[in-house]
């Protein structure tokens, strides 16, 4: 984890701290902008899954740079500010993870999309584009539960190529996209 230094001495920064240094430094509500916001930034929120999503995870919306966190049976007040909310998780490490690929997806789209414009190939390089953003954003600062992380992108990666009905075709495509773009 990131270095912080209590009395002069570097520590360790716990998940839950880094969880939050990641709140307070990236979500809008907490840095007070609304028009004028940094580039980076998103507007964050911890919510419970819906009908619709049953997961834990998380949602990046394109169209409004918003990032909903879903964590069962939180916030408990849906007035919580981001920060209390990231304050208050019971599953900091998994919340630090699936935030970080949010921010990547959020770092896609400000370096602009080069991929097709529709299709199961563009969605899963997509998501492929998120998750080599998120892990640039962990190294940087400092992660060290690589194991948590490898295992929530194996599982999300799943995930989508099952949701998509990848053939092995367009499994190669798409991941030849998101090189190309990533150059990794």
């Amino acid at each position: 984890m990131r270095l912080k230094y209590k009395l002069g001495r570097p520590e360790l920064m716990t998940s839950r701290e880094l969880l939050i240094e990641l709140v307070r430094t990236r979500d809008r509500t907490t840095l007070g902008c609304v028009d004028d916001c940094p580039p980076g930034t998103a507007w964050i929120d911890f919510v419970a899954p819906t009908d619709v999503v049953r997961l834990d995870g998380g949602k990046f919306f394109h169209e409004y740079d918003q990032i909903d966190v879903y964590r069962e049976g939180a916030p408990p007040d849906p007035q919580e500010s981001p920060l209390a909310a990231a304050a208050a998780s019971q599953r900091p490490i998994e919340e630090v993870v699936w935030l970080a690929h949010e921010l990547g997806h959020l770092q896609s789209k400000l370096r602009g999309s080069v991929f097709p414009p529709s299709g199961a190939e563009r969605t899963y390089a997509e998501e492929l584009r998120a998750w080599y953003f998120a892990k640039r954003l962990l190294v940087e600062k400092e992660f060290a539960d690589w194991d948590i992380f490898d295992t929530l992108r194996t599982q999300g990666l799943v995930s989508y190529r099952e949701y998509l009905n990848l053939t092995e075709q367009q499994l190669l495509l798409a991941t030849e996209i998101a090189t190309d773009v990533t150059g990794v």
